[in-house]
Parts: structure tokens; sequence; C-alpha cells
């Protein structure tokens, strides 16, 4: 799995601005399957869930509400955020998602036929994180003290020569 962030910039002299802060393309074995649109909360700032619906809407067609009214985003999300609004076809998903930790949202495109088994990587991967973490832990403390042990001779042979009582 491979991710790439993109933060759009306007090009040349321009007053107008980008309402995404952040797009990240996430592949999965070099094929695409989702695309997260982080919304900058000051350029949308004062816009409603409804502002979002109907502007996503006039692209993507009409929104269908998650089936329960608080349902969270899956595992795949940074955050376990709220779901508003979702939007798919046979082949792809969008979800509106908003943050609880503030007035920001998020529009998150997957390729469906893929969503299963990349959910089923995440998995694996934090389960061989948490069981491989206690070594790396240990290989890094190793590190770290010859790091410090090096550097601390290299400081005695230069300051023991020099020191006077």
């Amino acid at each position: 799995m491979q991710e790439l962030a993109w933060r759009p910039q306007p090009l040349g002299a321009t007053s107008q601005t980008e309402p995404a802060k952040e797009v990240v393309f996430s592949f999965y074995n070099g094929e695409l399957f989702q695309i997260a649109i982080n919304y900058d909360r000051y350029e949308t700032e004062g816009m409603t869930t409804a502002d979002f619906i109907e502007v996503i809407s006039s692209t993507y067609g009409a929104a269908a509400k998650p089936a329960a009214a608080v349902k969270e985003a899956p595992a795949s999300y940074v955050d376990q955020e709220e779901i508003l609004a979702q939007w798919q076809d046979p082949e792809y998903r969008f979800d509106l998602i908003r943050s609880r930790y503030g007035p920001s949202f998020q529009l998150v495109g997957v390729l469906k036929r893929l969503e299963t088994v990349v959910q089923a990587t995440i998995q694996e991967a934090t389960r061989l994180d948490v069981l491989e973490a206690p070594q790396r832990d240990a290989e890094r403390a190793v590190r770290e003290e010859a790091a410090e042990r090096v550097k601390l001779d290299k400081a005695r042979l230069v300051n023991k020569p020099k020191f006077r009582p």
C-alpha cells in the first residue's frame, strides 16, 4: 500500500483559493483504490452539511443517507468519523464525512471491489505492528544507546586532553 498526498496551490498570481486543503491518493498493488479530499475549514467556513450535499450531488447525483443516523466510517479512515451522506454506483462509493474535532469535512471515494482486500491488509498490518513492536523497540533502544556511546567517546577524546583541574 502506498499513499501520495497533494496540497493544491493556485498557479501564478491569483486571488482564487482552493477549498481542498489536501488530497490523499491511496494505492493498493499499484492501483488507485481511494481518494480522500480534506477540505480547508476556513475555505468552507459557514457551509452546512446540506450545502456540501447539494454541491456534491450536482456532480455525483442524489445522495443517500447512511442506514443509521450516526454511522462510523470504516477503519481505513484515519479518525473514526461520522458519515453524513453517500453516493455510489456498482464500482465506486463516495462518503461525505464530518470531523468530530472541529468544523471540517472530508470526501472519500473508494473503489468498492478492492475495499474488502484493503481492509484485510490493513488489519493484518496492524496485527503485525503490534506483534513486532517489542522487538522494534528493543532494537531502537540498542541503536540509540550505541549512538550515545559513540557521541560520548568522541566528546571524551576532545575534552580529556584539554581538561585542567
